[in-house]
């Protein structure tokens, strides 16, 4: 086998799983701030978003807004 060839490859794979595994879930958590901030026009806080790919789920739990 062909470390030239491996090696690239299992980078990539590795990058792809650091972002799902640790940036994901922040980067969903800002979208849906923000998301809900555009809205509703006042400030929200999502404190717990948890998302899973096996099975697939979207956790959202005490969700904010101001008055």
């Amino acid at each position: 086998m062909r470390w030239s060839y491996l090696i690239p490859r299992l980078i990539i794979l590795g990058l792809i799983w650091a972002f799902f595994a640790f940036a994901f879930d922040p980067l969903i958590r800002y979208s849906a701030v923000q998301s809900l901030q555009a809205v509703t026009g006042a400030r929200a806080d999502v404190p717990v978003l948890q998302t899973g790919f096996f099975p697939p789920r979207v956790v959202i739990e005490d969700v904010a807004l101001a008055s």
